[in-house]
């Protein structure tokens, strides 16, 4: 079987590459890109070549999806709510419409103001518009009155009624019906006939991040994904039929026939569906994000955040046709947004660093042999870059040859080994199942630099060049900074020329400090897991010098590990295990030798010991409510063993646990099986198979520990306290999540409502102080602080920094304020 390699290559555009669309209407080998650099653009295919035959104009704001309307028309979906229509001969469209905005009315708060007015309510959406809308007024305050989630005391606005713009985020294209199809962050996708809309499909909860149709013999249907997980086909305007299973946002929808599709997902799984809704499989091979899916003769193409173009065969296993990945082309880029297909199966990729690509397994078409090696050294520095910035490579860390005697774990996975004192990088093939050198591996950099070699920025040298994220679901843009160059001066430029908020100066200075190591010091992570006060100096990037305050500089804050819940009395745990087990009918009972073994189990980590430890766990956590609390207790301590949480969800999957979970994580359960269920998710929280178990369940949780919150005001002092603690510590380690995985704005929105609202009604000072470091965290991203000046934080804080004993809380609250510009 052929592999695909490189046919052409070339600089496409100056920005992220984030739509192409291949032209399947007229015979000739030609495709449209669209990109963050605002231009659309139309490319033929020479013999080893790509070749520019059209540019349009200079869109308003970013491109973020383009498709063929005819053999000469291209439709572009821009971030300004527009959809515009070109032909091949002329830079301007013909036709021009906005698809999607928002029409509601909008309130413009001046913060602080005490003019008395009817109360105001803020939706979470709106927090981004005021970033986008109101540059560099740090003052005002965005929100819809329609919607309600986080409640404002503000007492002043203005109203306006003018409509506001929501990204097109897809667009698709029916041939049979003349048709466009868009899909917007207003949770909408709409059905257009020339510039008409004559179906809006309303439905989904979030953004709607792909559209695709599906033609029939006699009509027409639209699927639809959406960042709120699910998939909707609509015939006209009505849902005809719902999809769920994924456990992230949906990114693409590829229909295989009138009766199959396939969704691409966040969650880094392709699923394949029957249209009547039955999930016929589940395909894994990416290792993040994956963005965009393009069909091939006898199987699809996928691409993502893992820097990869995968290549999927179906086969036919237990008379099912299944897929299978048989190949992975490796970008030298950080994402690959985009792949788009020809109908001689070659396909075209648009990714990060603005160059789209051609890859092809006809051998006749393929580069050069030259031009395969220069693209492999590229990919190959690529992949030392990464291993370099996580395992800071250094050749007498490196394995030798005899590590080649393992075998690849995947398609096209590198090695990089030491050989004779020189690092040797190999690359594995899954169809002849051995390791293929690829060539040494030069300019590595000594391991506190990130990019000694530079990299080129609108024509000019850096020794940096930064991807910045500063709006959610956009493509970061590029800053260049070099070494020896104020970052202050170098976040102003930037901040200038991309026309944001001076409200970013200090988050954008910081990252440019801690990401280029800018006369900075990394302090050593504690190897403690210590239960009491684990908060201070552990795991932080602090910039020295000169450099002016940023949101980092406070010692409590950010936290970058999660926070163990660890002290027990196991004698007290087993005896009353044992007490509760007498009163058992024998069935749901556990012998009194496993009793008697269980606290020398719980002093030690063995697989023998987890196994035992599940075999007692597996009839005990089938006990009633009232004698489940010591269980409980039992199993928030075993999570925090990686082997054991393996073994349990191994044994009860995923799902069961988070459904045990759930039976105990509400009020009704009672304060103290609820407080144990509570410490049961922040000690999850705290290992890797445990964050895989809850991070789908992220909103699920915040939307009980509301519900808790209200519910268990009325329990005891005591029972309170530690059930505030738990709680409190619940969300300290959903924050050190949230960096890891950068939760959605609604969110992290949600995330600061909660924490004031416990703030507001815990008063045993070790819960407060937990919650202002889970503040602090949640700051670290500067569109946050705006929110929480929202919800008026200020006075809070402005108590609590009066706080001298202990120290810590009062300096922390004043830290938060400062933090906050307050």
């Amino acid at each position: 079987m052929e592999s695909y390699k490189l046919r052409a290559q070339c600089q496409g555009h100056s920005g992220d590459v984030r739509s192409v669309d291949v032209q399947r209407l007229g015979n000739d080998e030609s495709f449209a890109s669209g990109s963050r650099d605002k231009y659309m653009r139309i490319w033929k295919l020479g013999d080893n070549s790509i070749n520019r035959i059209f540019q349009s104009e200079l869109h308003q704001k970013y491109i973020g999806a383009v498709v063929w309307t005819s053999s000469e028309n291209v439709a572009t979906a821009c971030q300004d709510g527009f959809v515009r229509i070109f032909t091949h001969s002329e830079e301007m469209p013909f036709q021009s419409f906005k698809a999607h905005s928002e029409n509601e009315a909008i309130y413009l708060f001046f913060i602080g103001c005490d003019i008395q007015t009817p109360e105001p309510f803020v939706t979470i959406s709106c927090v981004y518009m005021c970033f986008y809308l109101f540059h560099g007024v740090k003052q005002f305050f965005v929100c819809h009155k329609s919607h309600w989630k986080i409640k404002s005391n503000i007492n002043s606005f203005n109203k306006f009624t003018e409509g506001i713009w929501q990204l097109v985020s897809c667009i698709e294209y029916s041939a049979t019906n003349k048709l466009l199809i868009t899909g917007s962050w207003d949770k909408t996708a709409k059905v257009w006939e020339e510039n008409q809309c004559i179906y809006e499909l309303k439905g989904h909860s979030a953004a709607v991040w792909c559209v695709a149709v599906v033609e029939d013999v006699d009509s027409m249907y639209v699927l639809t994904g959406s960042a709120d997980k699910k998939i909707f086909l609509w015939k006209k305007d009505c849902c005809v039929q719902k999809y769920e299973g994924h456990t992230d946002a949906v990114r693409s929808l590829l229909v295989l026939s009138s009766n199959e599709f396939l969704s691409a997902s966040n969650d880094a799984s392709i699923k394949h569906w029957s249209i009547k809704g039955d999930c016929i499989a589940t395909y894994y091979s990416h290792e993040n994000y994956i963005y965009s899916l393009t069909q091939l003769s006898n199987g699809f193409a996928s691409c993502g955040e893992d820097r990869s173009v995968r290549i999927w065969q179906f086969q036919r296993k237990d008379l099912k046709r299944q897929a299978e990945c048989i190949q992975i082309i490796r970008h030298p880029a950080i994402s690959v947004w985009t792949v788009g297909s020809f109908s001689n199966d070659d396909i075209v990729t648009g990714s990060s660093d603005g160059i789209l690509r051609i890859f092809s397994k006809d051998v006749s078409r393929q580069a050069a042999e030259d031009v395969q090696m220069a693209f492999q050294d590229e990919v190959i520095k690529v992949e030392v870059a990464v291993q370099q910035q996580n395992d800071e490579i250094d050749i007498k860390n490196l394995p030798g040859p005899e590590s080649l005697l393992e075998p690849g774990t995947r398609d096209s996975q590198f090695k990089i080994i030491n050989e004779n004192n020189e690092r040797i990088c190999y690359s594995w093939s899954a169809s002849k199942q051995e390791w293929e050198k690829i060539g040494n591996v030069v300019g590595v950099n000594d391991k506190n630099k990130q990019c000694s070699s530079g990299k080129e920025y609108m024509g000019k040298r850096y020794d940096f060049v930064f991807d910045v994220d500063v709006q959610e679901g956009l493509p970061p843009i590029q800053l260049p900074f070099n070494e020896g160059d104020d970052p202050y001066m170098a976040a102003q430029k930037f901040l200038t020329e991309n026309e944001l908020s001076q409200h970013f100066l200090d988050e954008v200075a910081n990252f440019i400090i801690k990401n280029s190591n800018w006369n900075a010091t990394k302090l050593q992570s504690s190897s403690s897991s210590s239960y009491v006060d684990p908060f201070t100096g552990a795991g932080r990037y602090v910039p020295s010098g000169n450099a002016a305050t940023t949101t980092s500089a406070s010692k409590y804050f950010p936290q970058t590990n999660p926070v163990r819940i660890e002290q027990a009395n196991i004698k007290g745990i087993v005896a009353k295990l044992k007490d509760f087990n007498a009163k058992l009918p024998s069935e749901l009972s556990v012998t009194s030798d496993a009793l008697d073994s269980l606290e020398g189990l719980m002093l030690g980590t063995s697989e023998t010991n987890a196994d035992r430890l599940l075999a007692i766990l597996a009839t005990t956590m089938h006990w009633p409510n009232e004698y489940i609390f010591p269980v409980l207790d039992l199993l928030r301590l075993a999570v925090i063993e990686e082997n054991f949480t393996q073994k349990l969800v191994d044994t009860l999957t995923p799902l069961g646990l988070t459904e045990l979970l759930k039976k105990y994580f509400i009020p009704s359960a009672g304060v103290v099986n609820v407080m144990l269920s509570t410490r049961i998710i922040a000690n999850l929280l705290t290992s890797t198979i445990g964050k895989k178990i809850i991070l789908p369940e992220v909103d699920t949780i915040l939307l009980t520990v509301i519900d808790i919150i209200e519910n268990c005001k009325n329990s005891s002092d005591s029972q309170r306290k530690q059930l505030n603690i738990a709680l409190s510590t619940v969300l300290l380690n959903i924050s050190v999540l949230n960096m890891q995985h950068d939760f959605s704005m609604e969110t992290k929105a949600s995330m600061l409502d909660i924490i004031r609202s416990l703030l507001e009604n815990c008063s045993d000072q070790e819960s407060q102080f937990r919650i202002l470091v889970a503040l602090g965290t949640m700051l670290q991203e500067g569109r946050m602080k705006l929110v929480a000046l929202s919800l008026e934080f200020t006075p809070l804080l402005n108590n609590l920094k009066k706080v001298s004993d202990p120290e810590k809380l009062g300096h922390c609250a004043e830290d938060l304020l400062k933090a906050l510009g307050v």
